[in-house]
């Protein structure tokens, strides 16, 4: 597995121009492959496993 998100905001802040060019290709790639209904769908699913940890559940 790779590293853990601790060592990832290390890095990003450690290489802040890579860091920011990952994240415009990011962008610009979601803006043109992730639809509306997909985006929809995602959120859902991450609202529903969000529903699961919750206390009393």
């Amino acid at each position: 597995m790779g590293p853990d998100l601790g060592e990832r905001v290390e890095w990003a802040r450690e290489t802040d121009v890579e860091a920011k060019r990952i994240q415009r290709a990011t962008k610009k790639f979601v803006k043109r492959v992730v639809t509306n209904t997909q985006n929809d769908c995602c959120f859902w699913l991450v609202s529903l496993e969000w529903a699961k940890q919750a206390p009393g559940q």
